[in-house]
């Protein structure tokens, strides 16, 4: 029985040890030969990408049919998303001048600068200007520009109209002399996220996979180049550029249905006609419009998103003062000599924050029209003083006229501002010119108190002279006798034939009395001064505020 026993324990520790072997084997060979193989998604959308992008299948030259049949328009459906704002100008003046230099050698560096303002990027080496004879016109949104023959001949962009176009001009530039390139713009910089989707039936990938769904919803390229793009351009832009790093800044989805997502980011510098009749208290309305250059409205439409078209990023900042008061989005479709063409425009209303413009412009100016009233005050004998403080505020008040107009846009109608700086300065002057009106009324009055002098002096005399008389013997016997016998009559006082007055009680105006009392109309002037032109001041206050707050700017009426 012993023995038996030891042989069952020996054969079950052998059976033991063999399942432990044969589960190791299992996991380690029978798993992988049973268990189903796993899927590699990104070699499955390689597979697909090369299916729908074949050569033989898919040609990008060829525009996506409509979605009701192969001649209906594409329809391409726009979003656009606001990321910062970098510059906001109401002027800029470009101004590059091109001179003759005599050393051979030298390279005309000044005119790659006016190229670069010109937006015309050249890869052929510059001639010496020594070797130059003839040049040509660029123009375009920033103005004329000359540039020499060689130049515009041997640029690879002389043939593209869509930024400007050259124009031959004989001699503008002769040898020893130089030509200036000088404009006036209004512009604005901003950072935007295009994003356009429109439907190519040509990419559908529905059937393709199988099951997977839930694990490839679109697919994603980074190549623009592969797929049929819209030819969009922005119809007021100057300056673009696209952004690279670390990658180019674009992606393009295509999604099972067929539609392509194209999304990139851009940084702009566009166009903006300002009206500036109400600076510093106007609203500038621009537009960015995104339309296509060469497909019209019969193969082309384009389309806002349905929701949310227009999209700002929160806690957005403007630079230059502003801030934005607004924006929308409408159609601008627009016709030309070569068709009508879908046209979408962005509408941006920005307002100038007027806290910057009342601290450093109308502030300083009110204060110095206060200060010159201070002379109405001061005796008008004190002529130094008056005089100092009149010229002073006039001089002060011309300087920060000069300098307020010297960073303002030149226009050639008038401005708010304009109209505050200028009347400001006439009450200046106008404090100035009341001196000298007080000066000649004070030399008046003084002269009327000279001879008021004399007079009373005359009548003094003649009263001595008169008393002489009566104390030596009296008045002389007249020859008539009625006069003697009225001259030897009693004296009887002229107010004892008299009834007394009534005395009338009469309310008196102590505003009207004191200018009564005012023996001198230079010191009336002063008295009347200092009322009159606070009040014509707080008067021209209510109608300045009153109609430039109330005003809408011309750009805000012209959509």
């Amino acid at each position: 029985m012993a023995k038996i026993a030891s042989v069952d324990k020996q054969s079950l520790l052998q059976y033991f040890v063999i399942l432990i072997l044969l589960r190791d084997a299992w996991c380690m060979f029978g798993n992988k030969l049973y268990r189903q193989k796993e899927v590699n998604y990104r070699q499955e959308e390689k597979k697909i990408l090369d299916s729908v992008l074949g050569v033989d299948v898919y040609d990008k030259r060829i525009r996506p049919s409509g979605l009701n049949s192969t001649e209906s328009a594409t329809l391409v459906d726009v979003n656009i998303f606001i990321r910062s704002f970098s510059n906001i100008d109401d002027v800029k003046m470009v101004s590059v001048e091109v001179m003759d230099d005599d050393d051979d050698n030298d390279e005309i560096d000044i005119l790659l600068q006016a190229l670069s303002v010109a937006s015309v990027k050249l890869n052929e080496d510059y001639p010496r200007i020594s070797d130059l004879s003839r040049s040509y016109t660029f123009i375009n949104d920033y103005g004329t520009c000359n540039f020499p023959h060689n130049i515009a001949t041997n640029s690879p962009r002389n043939q593209d109209h869509s930024r400007g176009s050259w124009n031959h001009v004989e001699e503008i530039l002769p040898h020893g002399q130089s030509g200036n390139f000088a404009n006036t713009t209004h512009e604005y910089s901003f950072q935007i996220t295009l994003r356009q989707q429109w439907n190519d039936g040509r990419l559908q990938f529905k059937n393709r996979l199988r099951g997977m769904e839930d694990k490839i919803r679109y697919l994603t390229m980074t190549d623009a180049a592969k797929v049929w793009m819209p030819d969009t351009f922005f119809r007021n832009e100057k300056i673009g550029r696209f952004h690279n790093i670390l990658q180019s800044n674009l992606y393009v989805r295509v999604f099972p249905n067929g539609d392509v997502l194209y999304s990139i980011r851009v940084s702009l510098t566009c166009a903006c006609s300002m009206h500036l009749a109400l600076f510093p208290l106007d609203k500038q309305t621009c537009n960015l419009d995104v339309a296509s250059y060469g497909w019209t409205m019969n193969d082309l439409i384009y389309r806002w998103k349905e929701t949310n078209p227009v999209q700002m990023v929160a806690n957005l900042s403007l630079p230059g003062g502003f801030k934005l008061d607004g924006f929308g989005n409408q159609n601008c479709d627009v016709k030309t000599a070569t068709g009508a063409y879908s046209c979408l425009r962005v509408e941006l209303t920005f307002a100038r924050q007027l806290s910057f413009f009342i601290v450093t412009i109308y502030v300083p100016c009110f204060m110095i029209v206060v200060v010159s009233w201070f002379s109405f005050w001061i005796d008008h004998k004190a002529v130094p003083a008056r005089v100092s403080l009149g010229v002073t505020t006039l001089l002060a008040m011309s300087t920060t006229q000069a300098s307020i107009n010297s960073s303002l846009p030149p226009v050639a109608y008038t401005k708010a501002i304009d109209v505050w700086s200028g009347v400001c300065v006439t009450f200046v002057f106008g404090a100035l010119l009341e001196y000298a009106l007080v000066n000649y009324a004070s030399r008046s009055d003084a002269q009327r108190l000279a001879k008021q002098k004399e007079a009373k002096e005359r009548e003094l005399e003649h009263a001595a002279f008169s008393a002489d008389r009566i104390e030596e013997g009296g008045f002389p016997m007249s020859m008539d006798p009625l006069m003697r016998r009225i001259e030897g009559a009693p004296m009887v006082p002229p107010g004892a034939l008299l009834q007394p007055e009534i005395p009338v009680h009469r309310r008196h105006n102590r505003f009207f009395d004191y200018f009564r009392n005012i023996q001198f109309r230079a010191k009336m002037i002063d008295v009347i001064s200092r009322v009159l032109f606070p009040v014509t001041f707080m008067f021209f206050n209510v109608i300045y505020w009153s109609y430039y707050l109330t005003q809408e700017s011309e750009t805000s009426k012209v959509k």
